[in-house]
């Protein structure tokens, strides 16, 4: 089990349901803000969506809006 936030990998972090905190990996893969969009997209639960969008738009604003973006494209309706 990782014991620092830097050894936890951006993979694991975006197949859980805290995948907006790879928005702040030093080591986040190009496509990141759309794998964190398809997670909050994936969610059924409306209350748990908008924690996680939330949660996204805390991220540097280039990534926020990517995410806004790829959300809007997959016709989430923001």
């Amino acid at each position: 089990m990782p014991t620092e936030w830097g050894s936890v990998e951006t993979g694991a972090l975006l197949a859980s349901p805290l995948a907006p905190l790879a928005l702040w990996s030093s080591r986040r893969p190009p496509d990141v803000a759309d794998r964190v969009a398809e997670r909050i997209a994936a969610l059924t639960n409306p209350e748990e969506r908008l924690v996680l969008l939330d949660l996204s738009m805390l991220a540097e604003d280039d990534l926020a809006e990517q995410v806004i973006e790829a959300l809007r494209s997959d016709g989430y309706g923001i």
